[in-house]
């Protein structure tokens, strides 16, 4: 048999690694010495185990080279499976999940800030509304609350230099009882 020096190659390292699973990934770092996989070679390690395959399996009935669901490729007799996912399907899943938990507790941090930063604006507004109140709030000898409110005068704008729009009109008051 004639083999391509990258056949050889990849029948070698298939040989070494005997009844073990290699993955592509496998076969990209080892015989193409890629490194980093910004280019797939997917296409390429199939026509190379194609032709392969051709040149070993075909004129005999006893197959050497087999494929475990379209993934991965081992040389020899007995295979044992990865899982159920390929090995780019997990860490896809992972990375979904890691970042749904970040988002999810980023959700809950930006909730829990504005809850608190809510409730501290409306206890000072609530706090100053009090105060104002009760500057205006007097105890009358008789045991009542007096509260003095002034009305705002409101009149239409007119040309007239001596309008006095906004000013307290009379003092109203309210009594309420203890």
């Amino acid at each position: 048999m004639e083999f391509t020096p990258r056949e050889f190659e990849l029948l070698e390292y298939l040989l070494r690694h005997k009844e073990q699973v290699v993955s592509r990934e496998m076969l990209a770092r080892d015989i193409w010495r890629e490194t980093s996989r910004a280019t797939p070679l997917d296409n390429v390690i199939d026509v190379h185990m194609a032709r392969l395959r051709h040149k070993i399996d075909e004129p005999f009935d006893h197959k050497l080279l087999h494929t475990i669901e379209e993934l991965d490729t081992c040389c020899g007799g007995a295979m044992r499976r990865l899982g159920p996912r390929h090995v780019r399907s997990r860490m896809t899943l992972w990375y979904v999940l890691v970042l749904g938990f970040l988002l999810l507790a980023y959700a809950g941090g930006a909730s829990l800030y504005l809850f608190y930063s809510l409730r501290e604006q409306l206890d000072n507004d609530l706090s100053e509304d009090v105060e104002r109140v009760e500057g205006l709030l007097e105890n009358t000898p008789d045991g009542w609350l007096h509260l003095t409110l002034f009305i705002m005068e409101k009149t239409r704008p007119t040309c007239s230099a001596s309008s006095k729009s906004g000013q307290p009109k009379a003092p109203f008051s309210i009594v309420v009882p203890r």
